[in-house]
């Protein structure tokens, strides 16, 4: 495995072209840090990093906790089998851009509750002791937590205006780990 990182790490070493508009920035690591700040103590904004988090969370929690359904009694799939739960990752693709749309025409607050709704009705659908339930209610909960995560991320982006968008983007995930770690112990 070591060889297959140091030669993905050669290549994208040699094999890149080189960054042409880099700008480095002339900011100490003081105002960095007081924008930053000012994005954590923006009210607006932990709404949607708690929604976006806690619907992260659940659906990497689901995901985990369905492939040990699986492969245990009363379905005792082979995990290969098992693991390919993570297709149903699919439907997040097509609700993510669903989303954009979304936002485009109604508000994203709204569009954040439907989706969390969406989740939790996947996890119930998901709960029940069937391999088709279990399968659907995954395909359901990839749906709503994928919609609710790009438009609490859009969200996000829009109202931190300060900074550069690097540390907004930074910001979302660090709060998305956060989540998962919190929820997951």
């Amino acid at each position: 495995m070591a060889c297959f990182t140091t030669l993905g790490m050669l290549m994208v070493v040699f094999l890149l072209p080189a960054q042409t508009r880099f700008q480095p920035s002339k900011t100490s690591y003081l105002s960095q840090t007081k924008v930053v700040a000012k994005h954590i103590r923006n009210p607006v904004l932990w709404g949607a990093m708690v929604i976006g988090g806690i619907n992260f969370a659940l659906f990497v929690n689901i995901y985990s906790v369905a492939g040990f359904r699986l492969i245990a009694e009363p379905f005792n799939l082979p995990v290969g089998l098992a693991s390919t739960i993570f297709l149903c990752y699919l439907a997040g693709t097509l609700t993510s851009r669903l989303s954009g749309r979304w936002a485009n025409q109604y508000s994203p607050i709204t569009g954040m509750a439907l989706g969390t709704l969406i989740t939790m009705a996947g996890v119930l659908v998901a709960s029940i002791e069937q391999q088709a339930t279990v399968i659907l209610g995954l395909l359901i909960v990839s749906g709503g937590a994928f919609f609710t995560h790009s438009l609490a991320y859009g969200w996000v982006s829009r109202k931190a205006q300060d900074g550069k968008a690097w540390r907004r983007r930074c910001i979302w995930f660090t709060t998305m780990s956060a989540a998962v770690s919190v929820v997951s112990t």
